[in-house]
C-alpha cells in the first residue's frame, strides 16, 4: 500500500506536482498494521511531516499531519468501497493532496 503527496502548484490550471510517494511498512509493535512516519518537503522548501497507518482487519486508516511543528491536520476513516482522497490547505495558500494505492 501506499500514500502519493502532491501539491497543487495552479488552481486555475489544474497543475500538480507529486512530491512524494511513501510505501506502508509492517510495524513491529503490531503485525496486523502497516504505516509510516515520513518528511515532505514542500515546493516553498518547507517540510510537512506525515505519520500515517492502516488495519486491514478492518479497513481503518489515519493520516496526521505536522506543519512547522503543530498539528495542522488529522483524517480517520474506514477504507472499504471507496478509494479515499484527502486535501488540506497550508498557510501559503496551496492545497496538499493525498492519495492512496492498495
Amino acid at each position: 500500500m501506499k500514500m502519493i503527496i502532491q501539491q497543487l502548484v495552479d488552481e486555475v490550471a489544474q497543475k500538480r506536482e507529486i512530491l512524494a510517494t511513501v510505501e506502508y511498512a509492517s510495524s513491529k509493535e503490531i503485525p496486523s498494521v502497516i504505516g509510516f512516519v515520513h518528511n515532505v518537503k514542500l515546493l516553498n522548501g518547507k517540510e510537512l511531516e506525515i505519520r500515517a497507518n492502516y488495519a486491514a482487519l478492518n479497513n481503518g486508516f489515519m493520516v496526521l499531519v505536522l506543519f512547522e511543528g503543530k498539528q495542522i491536520f488529522t483524517a480517520a476513516a474506514q477504507w472499504d468501497k471507496v478509494t479515499p482522497f484527502l486535501a488540506f490547505r497550508i498557510s501559503d495558500g496551496s492545497y496538499v493532496e493525498l492519495y492512496f494505492e492498495k
